[in-house]
């Protein structure tokens, strides 16, 4: 979704978070302490007005554990969280990191096609795209929560949304005979503007800055690097 699909699969799931990097950043480090093998070293780095730089970091991706998370400011009010895991950014904690910072958070998911990228993919989920939003309130309570999901499975698709509708919501493109044209990429990237998100900004990460937390420690079983090229043609 961003950067010109330079560095997919990361960019297939792009979770944001409302808040400042430093902020942000620095809970995910102490909460990484708390859980994670006491053995493990924890290095942060941080990255000045080098969102490409700073992506390049994440790399290489891995299999079984996020080794490298991305927290990445631009020209909104929310911060990017990416991580390096082989299929693309997992976003399983993004929710709880929202609701222990009493904020917003916005997990934008879309698989690309070869079509797409302009080059050769094994893509069973082309064309998938997810918006999930959650807000919590200060005493953590979820006092928000919109969802909508256009699912792809092997060309069997599948619509599925739940909550209120916002304002600039169409409800009238979720009756489109093709599951497909009812919630795209298109639309994804519109909803994010909303927000304040806007990724087809040339601008949008001017003067950003992002800081790459890294996890070192003992690999676990069966645990692999993987290339940008290695992950895209894993299933080939």
């Amino acid at each position: 979704m961003i950067f010109d699909n330079k560095f997919y699969p990361i960019d297939t799931t792009i979770g944001f978070v409302k808040g400042d990097v430093v902020n942000v950043s620095n809970f995910i480090i102490d909460w990484y302490k708390r859980i994670g093998n006491p053995l493990d070293i924890i290095k942060r780095r941080v990255y000045n007005n080098d969102a490409e730089g700073a992506m390049a970091g994440l790399l290489p991706l891995t299999s079984g554990r996020i080794r490298r998370t991305l927290i990445l400011s631009n020209s909104s009010d929310w911060v990017m969280y990416l991580n390096n895991l082989v299929n693309g950014t997992d976003i399983s904690a993004l929710t709880y990191i929202a609701e222990k910072l009493k904020t917003s958070c916005i997990d934008a998911a879309t698989t690309l096609s070869s079509d797409d990228l302009g080059y050769k993919i094994n893509s069973p989920h082309a064309g998938a795209t997810f918006f999930d939003y959650d807000e919590f309130a200060v005493d953590g309570r979820k006092i928000r929560e919109r969802w909508i999901h256009a699912i792809n499975e092997d060309g069997n698709w599948k619509f599925e949304t739940e909550g209120d509708l916002f304002s600039f919501e169409n409800p009238e493109q979720f009756k489109a005979r093709k599951i497909k044209d009812r919630f795209n990429r298109h639309h994804l990237i519109a909803y994010l503007e909303h927000f304040g998100i806007k990724l087809n900004d040339p601008n949008f990460f001017s003067n950003s800055k992002a800081v790459l937390i890294e996890r070192i420690g003992v690999p676990y079983p069966n645990e692999r690097a993987f290339s940008l090229e290695e992950a895209r043609h894993r299933f080939d």
